[in-house]
């Protein structure tokens, strides 16, 4: 099939998605709290995937407490299977297993649940003011997060007036509330950092 680049239509929400989970899993959130990251195009697909991530994280810390007992629970059901596909490519998943144990050992200092950084981040609505996005907003993280974008210079001026019409038009927010997304969250962004 012919290739057809989609990085304007997908790759960049998903780029915002791994950054900004890495900044969660890599424990920069928590060595840095007083930051306040935006992430553009309302955090790529991190409100749709705050679930997932957020009981990844659980387990990994639950297996990190006893891995030895909980790693052989999980594998149970299918431990020749494992062996068997271990033996085939012994120094592959050698350094696979160095590599997550790692991973492990930074995930497990992280002292509050995924969904909790995820609520911290702010969200612009830069290419994103769906109805389907502003559920998903709603539900990861408070108003008071949430700013208009305009992804300016990349985005058509036609697009830009789309965006704002759908913000103005959408249920999902008051009156208040869109004003908010409008000017007064950045205000009071921009203020607390200027204090």
């Amino acid at each position: 099939p012919e290739y057809i680049p989609t990085d304007f239509i997908e790759e960049f929400t998903f780029n915002t998605t791994r950054a900004a989970n890495n900044l969660i899993l890599s424990g920069t959130l928590e060595r840095y709290p007083n930051i306040d990251f935006i992430l553009a195009h309302a955090g790529g697909v991190l409100p749709y995937l705050e679930w997932r991530i957020d009981e990844t994280l659980k387990t990994e810390q639950y297996i990190l407490e006893d891995p030895l007992n909980r790693v052989d629970m999980i594998m149970r059901k299918n431990k020749s299977g494992f062996v068997k596909t271990f033996l085939k490519h012994p120094i592959r998943y050698t350094k696979m297993f160095k590599n997550y144990a790692h991973i492990l050992r930074r995930w497990s200092s992280l002292s509050q649940p995924a969904a909790y950084y995820i609520r911290k981040f702010h969200y612009d609505t830069a290419l994103s003011t769906g109805d389907s996005t502003f559920a998903g907003i709603k539900e990861v993280t408070d108003i008071s997060h949430f700013h208009f974008g305009s992804d300016a210079y990349f985005a058509p001026d036609r697009w830009i007036a789309e965006m704002e019409k759908n913000i103005r038009a959408t249920d999902y927010f008051d009156e208040d509330e869109k004003r908010q997304i409008f000017s007064r969250n950045a205000i009071d962004l921009l203020n607390k950092h200027n204090r």
